[in-house]
């Protein structure tokens, strides 16, 4: 099915906003799955709701979702989504452009981009239940990897060159639970500037659960390790992130320099390698103005030094 076809749905039909249609029973019970009622018997058919060019048709049977719920956009259908008993049990999307958007099953799930790319994909073990799950760059390189069973979750992510870059490991039968990050230093020297301007973009996009935006946090974790290791080169990453593309990894770099009061080093390398640079005089003046503020709303600030 690609277009609307209302002959594809089981009768009958009925508007969404049909008086006689309704949730309530007077029975007062919390259903898990609660039935819908057309008047006071429950439903069998199908409901349509239409939003200006969208249609959306969904099939009941004795008032719990069962076949399909449907949303088409402009005659195209977007997504198809199988429901048995009121339980979803596979489904596909659509773009607008007709390129497959995702497709998913119980124990599967795989999603693209608007190219048609394979971004993600999810497996699990029918048996133990433990998940497997895949992110990938559009070139096709892998991005993000994530293993979860009862024990652990162990999240690995990668560099556009498939370099691996850091580790991080959840360990659940731990009370409370804990975590450890292993990183790869010589990974992140080299690509912490790119990574970090790719999490910002893709910060914009559905397909990206939190879990692969929060790399971009334990890449700024990474940095304090850094300054353990060697203070010079956690100064030179601040002023490189300070010139950085994204503004929203500038404002960061900004409000941690201005915390920690970290000026000072970075101005003094500025007048080594640059000379003079407007925008980052800019800065300079904004941090000075951000930090001016933290020293009077919170001069006993826990700060780190160099």
């Amino acid at each position: 099915m690609t277009n609307l076809n209302l002959e594809d749905f089981r009768k009958p039909i009925i508007h969404e906003n049909d008086e006689n249609l309704n949730y309530n029973d007077g029975l007062n019970i919390n259903y898990n799955r609660i039935p819908l009622f057309y008047k006071d018997i429950h439903f069998t058919g199908s409901t349509i709701h239409q939003d200006g060019e969208s249609y959306r048709v969904i099939e009941y049977v004795n008032g719990l979702m069962e076949g399909k719920n449907c949303l088409f956009s402009n005659n195209m259908l977007l997504s198809e989504v199988f429901y048995d008993y009121g339980y979803e049990t596979h489904g596909k999307t659509w773009y607008e452009n007709g390129h497959q958007e995702s497709v998913w099953e119980r124990y599967t799930a795989k999603t693209w981009d608007e190219k048609g790319s394979l971004i993600y994909e999810k497996y699990v073990d029918p048996d133990t239940e433990a998940s497997e799950e895949f992110f990938y760059f559009t070139d096709g390189g892998l991005k993000f990897k994530q293993f979860t069973n009862l024990q652990i979750c162990v999240k690995e992510y990668y560099a556009p060159n498939q370099e691996h870059l850091l580790t991080q490991k959840i360990y659940f039968h731990t009370s409370p639970i804990t975590d450890e990050v292993i990183y790869n230093h010589e990974a992140l020297e080299k690509w912490y500037f790119d990574v970090l301007d790719y999490e910002s973009q893709s910060l914009d996009m559905e397909h990206f659960p939190k879990d692969v935006s929060y790399r971009m946090h334990l890449i700024w974790m990474w940095f304090w390790e850094v300054l353990k290791r060697d203070k010079d080169l956690f100064i030179n990453i601040l002023y490189r992130l300070l010139q950085h593309p994204q503004k929203s990894v500038v404002n960061s770099c900004v409000q941690i320099v201005a915390y920690h009061r970290f000026l000072e080093p970075i101005q003094t390398l500025y007048h080594q390698v640059s000379g003079d640079n407007d925008s980052l005089n800019t800065l300079f003046d904004e941090i000075k103005k951000q930090q001016s503020l933290m020293d009077t709303n919170n001069p006993d600030r826990k700060m780190k030094t160099l």
